[in-house]
């Protein structure tokens, strides 16, 4: 019976294999996707902030309202939100934002502490989370604003939308038509119009 066993076992790990290998096939499947919202603001001729606002998959959404109610009641009180939004933005502090930025330069890292009015809201049970970069860079007549929002591990998938990049400015600053848009890389080209 010893045998027995040990061939029963041996071959319910063999048939398990193909099932392993297909999960992470799975997993690849529900990976968390962002959608990205972005919104520069100008004043004088100057790039004086960008809205960053990331809108998560309803897969990765729904999994975190999960894994965030703690007392099983199916929604996030506030508590249970801050708690959530307080362990998100701890992880994120330790890596980075994987928002990178640069005016007409290459695009360099923007961490945590470069954000201001940095929040995590539920809405419709969406997960949002938005920070606002700062910056005061003067901008010529022609100006190329360089996004990346990239994870180096490969775990988020950032998707910008092209329809929601905006510009508000007191003067007549437009984004220019060969601005390009590469999935989580963008080069926002921006003209002054006299």
């Amino acid at each position: 019976t010893i045998q027995l066993k040990f061939v029963f076992l041996i071959l319910s790990i063999l048939l398990l294999l193909p099932v392993n290998g297909m999960a992470c096939g799975i997993c690849f499947l529900v990976d968390p996707k962002i959608y990205v919202d972005l919104e520069l603001t100008i004043k004088n001729n100057t790039l004086k902030k960008i809205s960053v606002t990331w809108e998560f998959s309803e897969v990765y959404s729904r999994n975190s309202i999960i894994s965030g109610d703690t007392n099983r009641d199916g929604k996030l009180s506030t508590l249970e939100l801050k708690k959530l939004e307080y362990s998100f933005l701890k992880e994120l502090g330790i890596r980075n934002l994987h928002t990178y930025f640069g005016l007409d330069t290459v695009p360099a890292p923007i961490t945590a502490s470069q954000t201001t009015n940095t929040q995590l809201k539920l809405i419709k049970n969406r997960i949002y989370l938005s920070y606002d970069i700062t910056t005061s860079n003067p901008l010529a007549e022609q100006a190329q604003v360089n996004m990346l929002l990239h994870d180096e591990r490969k775990f988020f998938k950032f998707l910008l939308r092209e329809d929601l990049i905006k510009v508000t400015s007191d003067v007549n600053w437009k984004i220019a038509e060969d601005s390009k848009l590469y999935g989580d890389v963008t080069e926002i080209r921006l003209t002054r119009m006299d």
